[in-house]
């Protein structure tokens, strides 16, 4: 079916839509694919998606409202059910089933491709002046390697080997940002180190991609990959990610929860609905995709802040997101993020995350 927009030429009007397309109409929320889906009727995308893609695992699982009045709550439906249908659309152009190369090194899931997903240098050579060293007793690493991070901002900073690479993220959560918390307390968790970079205060959480027990002066061996394994310390215990999605509902201390469009399929550490009690779990993720590893991220309750002409580094999630992405959660989940709020992370290996799909996951 065709119509005519103002200027009197024809256009296309897109099965999904509920009116014909227009660029500066406020009321569509962009899909890379080539839909627009109105924002008055989300029940109408998952009718769509029921007759097509019937094999979706989310769809039984979520009971989408007719009209969500929050804009956080918004954005989470929307992109989870228009990346169900751009990916159905276009699956052999995305090349579902081929593991993507992992080449490249991003942080920062985002509905918009342009306010998040930011690059992340491989080599010091790539720095361009945007990182700058901290000293090694205020970094206190512990390995034969430096730590940069943006001025005055301790929040997301980059761990280089002695030759320059990129082998490892530490991520602060700061003071200022959790001191308010009711119900989880850092200092029992045997997980986070205590930083003070910039005279900021917080909990930081190292994760390396190479055996931090191994690493020597001459660094991490140069390969075609960004990383040699995930490895990162919860409980005072190293775990290593596995490469290969393991498609089972645990894998060692790690469950499957949901896959999430743009984000992939996660893998919480320690998280299901049979614990009770949520004030010592940690909420890091292995984050993989058409079979292989891809990423890693990790949320905690609080109220994130942004330094001072600085990065909006992470991604305040709504409590209908959390139900999304992770569906085995016991309720005391919901009462800290009820109580608390909740931020997160992710971080990526791959090229193009924003383009990551959910169907055959």
């Amino acid at each position: 079916m065709s119509v005519l927009n103002q200027s009197g030429e024809e256009q296309v009007e897109y099965p999904l839509c509920m009116e014909p397309l227009e660029v500066d109409d406020l009321n569509f929320f962009p899909c890379t694919c080539g839909y627009q889906i109105s924002s008055d009727d989300p029940n109408r995308i998952t009718s769509y998606l029921e007759k097509t893609s019937p094999e979706f695992p989310l769809l039984k699982a979520i009971q989408i409202p007719y009209r969500i009045d929050l804009a956080e709550n918004m954005k989470y439906l929307f992109v989870f059910l228009l990346g169900a249908v751009c990916v159905h659309q276009n699956s052999a152009l995305l090349g579902i089933g081929d593991k993507w190369p992992l080449n490249s090194l991003k942080a920062k899931y985002s509905l918009n491709p342009f306010s998040g997903y930011f690059n992340l240098p491989k080599t010091l050579k790539e720095n361009k002046k945007e990182y700058v060293q901290i000293d090694e007793a205020t970094a206190n690493l512990g390995v034969p390697a430096t730590l940069w991070c943006r001025p005055n901002d301790p929040r997301v900073c980059l761990i280089f080997d002695k030759k320059g690479n990129n082998i490892g993220t530490q991520i602060s959560f700061l003071d200022q940002d959790t001191k308010d918390v009711k119900g989880y307390d850092y200092s029992v968790q045997n997980t986070y180190e205590r930083t003070n970079i910039f005279n900021i205060s917080a909990n930081s959480l190292r994760v390396y991609y190479t055996n931090p027990e191994k690493l020597t002066e001459a660094g991490r061996t140069s390969t075609k990959e960004v990383i040699d394994d995930v490895y990162v310390k919860l409980k005072g215990v190293w775990e290593v990610l596995p490469r290969e999605d393991p498609k089972v509902g645990q894998s060692g201390n790690f469950y499957r929860q949901s896959c999430f469009p743009q984000m992939g399929q996660h893998y919480f550490y320690k998280m299901t609905a049979k614990i009770n009690d949520c004030s010592d779990a940690v909420s890091f993720f292995g984050i993989y995709h058409n079979g292989g590893l891809i990423g890693w991220g990790i949320a905690t309750y609080g109220k994130p802040s942004v330094a001072k002409g600085g990065r909006d580094w992470y991604e305040t999630v709504p409590l209908l997101g959390v139900k999304m992405i992770m569906p085995d959660r016991p309720s005391c989940v919901d009462d800290l993020v009820n109580q608390n709020g909740l931020y997160s992370m992710h971080t990526y290996f791959v090229d193009t995350p924003y383009l990551i799909g959910c169907l055959f996951q």
